[in-house]
């Protein structure tokens, strides 16, 4: 009579052992598919991040002006554009070791609606400029052949993470022309006047 009795308990004990390790294969086998769904989840998510940055880099590239990222003090991101103003720097990273920041090319012409790399009441050229999105602000540029270039700087209506997308649009040939309409009316201006003492000193 006690073999059965045994037998019986052995068995239990055989069932709750199956009961245990089913258990466990059954965490392992739900902790493993989570796994599986969380890496894949990450893989998509890394795949658009990369398609996102590598749109967004086209779109850059597609500028014809100079489109750069910044926070004002250092360049984050910029379009091929301003390499081909640099010509002497062979990518972004090198023209970060030169320049750190584009501000520290801009030329100081004294004029207010030119700007330059300083303080405007705690806030840095590029806080500066986008907090003033209603004013027509420039900034003086020397190429390569130390030829002074003139651009009109307009910045994002919104910000990146701190950061703020500015393009530099070339208004060279516009100042240049306006220089040389108020030069011709500056010339105008002394022959008329000098006309006028002529024609005074023959009255006399």
């Amino acid at each position: 009579n006690r073999f059965p009795v045994f037998a019986l308990v052995r068995n239990n004990n055989i069932n709750l052992e199956n009961i245990e390790h089913i258990k466990i294969q059954a965490i392992l086998g739900a902790v493993i598919g989570l796994i599986i769904i969380f890496a894949t989840i990450l893989i998509y998510y890394l795949r658009d991040i990369k398609y996102q940055n590598s749109k967004n880099k086209i779109i850059l590239n597609s500028q014809p002006n100079i489109v750069i990222i910044t926070n004002g003090k250092e360049i984050i991101d910029a379009n091929k554009q301003l390499l081909k103003f640099f010509p002497s720097v062979k990518d972004l990273e090198d023209f970060k070791k030169r320049y750190i920041c584009i501000c520290y090319t801009f030329e100081d012409l004294e004029k207010d609606d030119y700007i330059i790399n300083k303080d405007y009441n705690g806030k840095n050229w590029v806080e500066y400029i986008f907090e003033n999105q209603d004013k027509n602000f420039k900034v003086a540029i020397k190429n390569s052949k130390e030829e002074l270039r003139h651009f009109s700087v307009k910045t994002s209506s919104a910000k990146i993470d701190l950061s703020v997308i500015v393009t530099f649009i070339d208004v060279t040939n516009e100042i240049l022309q306006i220089e040389k309409e108020q030069n011709e009316q500056r010339i105008l201006f002394q022959q008329s006047k000098m006309q006028f003492k002529r024609v005074i000193s023959l009255e006399l």
